[in-house]
């Protein structure tokens, strides 16, 4: 008979001659038809992690596959993420936004007084003289003339008291 779906042919040597038996497809690969002589490898973005597999099945959100013929898919790095089905990379956080964990579909937002850059799997407290005053920024701004910082992390300057000043930006 024909190999069912999952499971390919493979010729077998016998002291009386040749003959063909049915082997499960490995991880990695699949094959759907009946009467094959091989198994496909999955796609990138799939994968199957047992043997005789009719078809593979997608990475979820916050893993990829980037490969041919994967038995897994990864988790997307701290730093990374990925919001959708059966991909073969992750995305970056956006600057302002950060994901600690592996496996993320989504990044979270910087809190006020602090930052990121791209790809950051935390946020960063603004030094002193630098203010951010809003979630999700990707940098500091400094101190005008006349208000200060005088320690990091801040979301807002402070004025000076009455008999001081501050000059210059960034203190």
């Amino acid at each position: 008979g024909r190999c069912v779906a999952g499971r390919f042919s493979e010729a077998v040597s016998h002291t009386t001659g040749d003959s063909r038996r049915c082997v499960e497809c490995p991880p990695g690969s699949h094959q759907s038809a009946m009467g094959q002589t091989q198994c496909i490898p999955c796609d990138r973005g799939f994968y199957t992690d047992v043997w005789g597999r009719a078809k593979c099945d997608v990475c979820a959100p916050g893993t990829l596959a980037a490969d041919l013929g994967s038995s897994t898919c990864e988790r997307c790095g701290a730093g990374k993420f990925q919001s959708t089905l059966g991909q073969t990379v992750c995305d970056l956080c956006d600057g302002g936004r950060y994901q600690p964990e592996e496996g993320a579909v989504a990044c979270k937002k910087c809190s006020p007084g602090t930052f990121s850059e791209r790809g950051a799997a935390q946020c960063q407290n603004c030094s002193a003289g630098f203010f951010a005053d809003t979630v999700g920024s990707s940098m500091c701004k400094p101190c005008d003339p006349g208000a200060i910082a005088n320690v990091s992390g801040m979301s807002a300057c402070v004025a000076c008291m009455v008999g001081k000043y501050a000059d210059i930006a960034g203190l």
